[in-house]
Order: C-alpha cells, then sequence, then structure tokens
C-alpha cells in the first residue's frame, strides 16, 4: 500500500500514496498528431489553468472521466480543455455545469466504480479537431493481449513534470487473474468492474495527470485511468474503470445524449482525427469492409474523393466531385473546419497512391445545417484551388433531376474507404457495395421517437444482411441508376439490418447546388 498511486496531479488531492522515480513520457509515449485524439479533453482548475486529469467527449454536453478527478471538486472550480494537442495553446474552453460522481464510488474499496460525468456548460463545437469518443456496448468483451491506446498529459516521469504536447503509447490488455494476484500482494483488490493493462517488456504507461483519460481497443473506449502500483510498471499493470460496466449508467446518468435506447448506438458515419461522432458504438463482430462490400474497380467511380487532413495525410471523409472546381459532401465532414486544413485525394484507388491533390480554398456549409436536428441539411461544397483533370479515372458524378422518383427497393451503390469494420481500421483499396433505398415511413418509425428522419434525407441498407457505410465513409457517394441521390450522413451503428442508414437527400438541394457551385 505504501506506493499505491492515484493517477492524479490536482495539487492538495490526498489519493496518491507515494511518488518514486521512473521513466519518461505518458510514459515513454510518443506526441500525438493533430486531431488524432479529438474526443481527449483536459480537466484544469479554472483559477489557475492546472491540467490535473484527462478525459473523454461523449457528446455536445458531456465528458467521462475518473471519479477520483472530481468528487472532491466544484464544478465551478473545473474548465474543460479541447480542440488542442497542446496545452499552452487551448482552442475551446467550457466552463462546468455539473459534475456527476458514481453513487458507489469508493476511494477506500480500490477505487472502486471509479468514474464519472462533467457536463459543460454551452456545447462542444464539432470539427476536425473535436469529436465524440466511441463507446462500447454493455457485452463487449476484450482479449487478453489486445493492442490499446491510452493518451494524455500527464507526467514526463514519476514525480516530474506532465508534458506540454498530448502523449500516446500503446501498451496490451493484461490477463485479469493475473493482475489480481499481484495487487493481492500489496493488499488492493482488482474489481470485475475494472480492467488491467501495460507493457510487459518495458516501461510504458499512463502517470500522474492521465487519470481520467482514454484506454480505446479497436477505435473504442474500453478504459478509464484510474490506478496502478508506481507509473506504467512492467510487472504492474495500470487498472482502468471497465467502461462496458457502466453503459447503463452512462446512459441513465447522461440522458441528453440518450433519447430512449434508440439512441444508444446512434452515429454518424466520419473518422476525423480517427474517430466520429458517435454517441454509443458497441462492438462490431460483422464482416468486413465497406461494410460488406468489394474492392471497385479501376475508373468504375471516377468521381469519388477522398478528404484528408493536409498536415497528417488522414483520411477522415468522402466525397464526390461535382464539376472541375466542387467537391460535394455532407456539412459535419468540415463544419467548423478552416479550408486550409483540408486536401482533395481523386482518381485513385488506393489512399496509398494518390494521382490528384487539391488544396481546399473555400468550404460552403448549407446555412440550415443543424446537428442539433438530426443532422438537418447535411450538406457542403468545397471549391479546390484549382481544376479537376478529367481522365479515365477522374470524372464528375451524374446529378439527379429535383423530380427523380426514388422507390423503396430501388438498388443503390453505396462506395467509401470508411472502417473495414464499427471501430476497426479503414481500408487501402476503396470499397464499393449494393444496398437497397428503404421505405422512408419504415426508416421514419424505427428511428422516432429519439431522431426525426427528415423529407430531405433518404435511408438505405441491406435488410438481410449487415452492408452499408460505416466510420469514414460520411460525405460519400449514394448512387442510385447511376446518379448521386445520397450523401452518407448518419445511422444507428454500422450497417445494420434493423436500422437503415441516413443519407442527405440530394434531389431537394439541386436549386441549393446550383446557386453555390458556380
Amino acid at each position: 500500500m505504501e506506493f499505491l498511486l492515484v493517477l492524479i496531479t490536482l495539487l492538495g488531492l490526498s489519493q496518491a500514496r507515494s511518488v518514486p522515480a521512473a521513466g519518461a513520457r505518458i510514459i515513454n509515449g510518443e506526441n500525438a498528431a493533430v486531431g488524432e485524439f479529438p474526443y481527449q479533453v483536459s480537466l484544469q482548475t479554472v483559477s489557475s489553468s492546472f491540467h490535473f486529469c484527462g478525459g473523454s467527449i461523449i457528446s455536445e454536453n458531456y465528458v467521462i472521466t475518473a471519479a477520483h478527478c472530481v468528487a472532491d471538486e466544484l464544478a465551478a472550480s473545473i474548465k474543460v480543455i479541447s480542440s488542442t494537442v497542446k496545452l499552452s495553446a487551448p482552442v475551446q474552453t467550457h466552463l462546468v455545469e455539473k459534475v456527476i460522481v458514481h453513487e458507489r464510488y469508493d476511494r477506500y474499496d480500490s477505487w472502486r466504480n471509479d468514474i464519472a460525468l462533467v457536463k459543460v456548460k454551452g456545447k462542444f463545437v464539432v470539427n476536425s479537431t473535436v469529436d465524440f469518443i466511441q463507446l462500447p456496448d454493455a457485452h463487449t468483451t476484450i482479449p487478453v493481449n489486445s493492442s490499446a491506446i491510452i493518451s494524455g498529459w500527464g507526467s514526463r516521469r514519476e514525480g516530474g513534470f506532465g508534458a506540454n504536447h498530448l502523449q500516446k503509447a500503446e501498451i496490451f490488455i493484461s490477463d485479469q487473474e493475473y493482475c489480481k494476484i499481484k495487487y493481492a500482494s500489496v493488499f488492493e483488490v482488482v474489481h470485475d468492474t475494472a480492467i488491467c493493462a501495460n507493457d510487459p517488456t518495458e516501461v510504458k504507461g499512463s502517470c500522474h495527470g492521465d487519470s481520467g483519460g482514454p484506454m480505446l481497443v479497436d477505435g473504442v473506449l474500453i478504459g478509464i485511468v484510474s490506478w496502478s502500483y508506481h507509473c506504467a510498471l512492467s510487472d504492474y499493470p495500470t487498472v482502468y474503470t471497465r467502461v462496458p460496466e457502466y453503459i447503463d449508467w452512462i446512459e441513465t446518468n447522461a440522458r441528453t445524449i440518450f433519447c430512449g435506447s434508440i439512441m444508444k448506438t446512434l452515429l454518424i458515419l466520419i473518422a476525423f482525427g480517427a474517430l466520429s461522432h458517435a454517441r454509443i458504438v458497441p462492438e462490431f463482430f460483422g464482416p468486413s469492409r465497406i461494410v460488406n462490400g468489394v474492392d471497385a474497380e479501376v475508373g468504375e467511380i471516377p468521381y469519388q474523393v477522398s478528404l484528408q487532413q493536409v498536415a497528417s495525410s488522414f483520411h477522415f471523409c468522402g466525397g464526390s466531385i461535382l464539376n472541375k472546381k466542387y467537391v460535394i459532401t455532407a456539412a459535419h465532414c468540415v463544419v467548423g473546419t478552416s479550408a486550409s486544413s483540408i486536401k482533395v485525394v481523386s482518381a485513385t484507388l488506393k489512399l496509398s497512391a494518390p494521382v490528384q491533390t487539391h488544396l481546399v480554398e473555400k468550404i460552403i456549409v448549407h446555412e440550415g445545417y443543424d446537428a442539433s436536428d438530426s443532422w438537418r441539411n447535411d450538406i457542403a461544397l468545397l471549391r479546390v484551388e484549382s481544376e479537376f483533370i478529367v481522365t479515365a479515372t477522374l470524372n464528375f458524378v451524374p446529378m439527379p433531376t429535383a423530380g427523380m422518383v426514388i422507390p423503396a427497393d430501388s438498388t443503390a451503390v453505396v462506395s467509401g474507404w470508411g472502417n473495414l469494420r464499427q471501430g476497426g481500421t479503414s481500408p487501402d483499396h476503396l470499397q464499393r457495395a449494393e444496398i437497397l433505398i428503404a421505405d422512408q415511413n419504415y426508416c421514419k418509425g424505427r428511428y422516432a421517437p429519439g431522431n426525426t428522419v427528415h423529407d430531405t434525407q433518404i435511408c438505405a441498407h441491406d435488410p438481410v444482411e449487415e452492408t452499408g457505410s460505416c466510420n469514414g465513409d460520411s460525405g460519400g457517394p449514394l448512387t442510385v441508376r447511376g446518379r448521386l441521390v445520397g450523401l452518407v450522413s448518419w445511422a444507428m451503428g454500422c450497417a445494420r439490418i434493423d436500422y437503415p442508414t441516413v443519407y442527405t437527400r440530394v434531389p431537394k438541394f439541386l436549386d441549393w447546388i446550383k446557386a453555390h457551385a458556380i
């Protein structure tokens, strides 16, 4: 017990037992790229801007963190810093309206139920560097030795100063029984509502100031940094709050992100900074590719583009070439983002082999776009600096007529470089899949009452097998009879049989497109 350590640096907090010296960085991590962890926040004192804990954005109003970070703090004394990798350069700052600590949190019982929610005043503005973390399903299983990613601004060494630049590190899920036995030797209990992880070969992992921050497996939040025996020891894993055990508690206490059980897996299909506008995203056991699609052929979808970050070449959304100067995509892909931070990659099937690359000079988001109203008017245009060169592998997308009739059960084609599975990695090769237009009233009924499927939206899925869009396909095309009828917008999870994906209905926006894409 003498050296047991709660991973927090809030001055005056008494949970740290002792702090000897050890390694470097998160520890032994590396700098995170801009937008790589868009859900990561820094909890700071209002009075001194002192970073004391990490956290993750789960909705427009809520952050999830560790109870020990905030249990003794007044909401008015905390602020939340987001949208940055450097603490010295905060972008979005929110004061805290309310702190919700798990009612059974017990610091004297090995920090049992070490989980809390922080409700901010105002809303997080989702953009290229701010987004919601993907939460797991309550039944998510995490095999031993699974690769996990942690991030935070914690101490560079045990007892040392915190990092200014956000750090990340890869560690591995530990055997639960091994972890229990190791901590029994120092008279601590690893509960089944906790999970352990470390690097068994070197000193790497969380340290002071990383508390409350995220641990992800396959892109999904699995753990919240809680406590450990010293920092990042190879023989004593760090203990994390096991998030899947608390999904019902989160749903009960953060009601603004849920509208009944329907919102439990509501997801905007975007992968900016590696993750999405996901409210709750369960572990996905379905097939791979777009999902369950096939490799597109050379020149088959010549209008498809990849929207990428200029700084990192990170693919975050899809789009379609309208004409020599304009790309059409979803508003949620680019709202709040500067044009100079985006590039358009075209004329290729493989992201690893870009052919034409264009910088963006202007972003036009629909003036009626409203993410809070079921992503209404989720449409935007990008004007590129130089013209697209039409070739055998690059051409303009055929547009519909305003009166185009799109009957239910019409065959539709969706394409993109989105995740191979929910919470998983994305493909290098462009994927395509055939799905079917869903009955509009059926789609409205499935999403009611939590969300509204507007008449300016259209739904599509495969009612037989899990096929369709996933994270990173946002903004990409849905075509019927070769014409652009939809833009990938949002859905309940990825490619669900029982919940169609919702697309922006392009024929409803032809006048707007003509007025702005001149």
